[in-house]
């Protein structure tokens, strides 16, 4: 699985997005640590985006810029893990190629396909 690490520009970019949909009672920071820890782990990731409201990160955004999201179908474990580790209540991939939005939540094992401008 190769993904290609998008520009820097490009995650700026959707910053931008997601801090205008939101508002000010949302703070979305760009390649941002979010930790777990329980009584004998601490994990961390880090991640494109993070939201938060009342300082508390709730979302992780990843960008991939690739033109096909074939692998989050094929294996979503891979991809969700990462937000479960760290104890977020979602989770997005954004492919930027293709332009595709995909969300996980909390307690599931696979992702759904969103169109960012309806829901937020």
């Amino acid at each position: 699985m190769s993904l290609i690490i998008p520009e820097t520009e490009d995650i700026e970019k959707l910053q931008k997005q997601f801090s205008e949909a939101l508002g000010d009672d949302y703070q979305v920071e760009m390649y941002t640590e979010v930790s777990s820890s329980s009584f004998f782990l601490t994990k961390k990731n880090v991640f494109d985006l993070v939201i938060f409201k009342n300082n508390i990160p709730f979302v992780g955004v990843e960008y991939k810029d690739v033109a096909s999201s074939i692998h989050i179908r094929l294996k979503p474990e891979w991809f969700y893990s990462k937000f479960q580790e760290v104890n977020l209540k979602y989770g997005i991939y954004y492919f930027g190629k293709e332009n595709q939005f995909y969300l996980w939540s909390e307690g599931k094992y696979s992702f759904q396909v969103f169109d960012f401008a309806s829901v937020i």
